[in-house]
């Protein structure tokens, strides 16, 4: 996989993950905002690994992988993902 593809990824997983850690760290309830910018960042990830996928297969079992932890990640409690003890709750 080329390089620009590989930089490509890390930034769209990036802004996925960014837009997760919005969501979670909200204060009560999320706003739908931030779902939406989540929802749409994890899509356009998703999207990239087709195409990928269509080229290089063998590329795209990395960024599966890390695209599976952004499930880790909406699923994680904020407590056990390690915001300091001032800003859980």
């Amino acid at each position: 996989m080329s390089s620009t593809a590989r930089d490509r990824f890390a930034e769209l997983i990036g802004c996925a993950r960014a837009a997760l850690w919005d969501v979670g760290t909200a204060s009560g309830d999320a706003d739908s905002g931030s779902v939406i910018r989540a929802v749409t960042a994890a899509s356009r990830a998703a999207g990239f690994i087709e195409g990928v996928t269509m080229s290089d297969p063998f590329a795209a079992r990395d960024m599966v992988a890390e695209f599976e932890s952004l499930v880790l990640l909406a699923e994680t409690p904020r407590a056990e993902v390690g915001l300091p003890e001032a800003e859980r709750a």
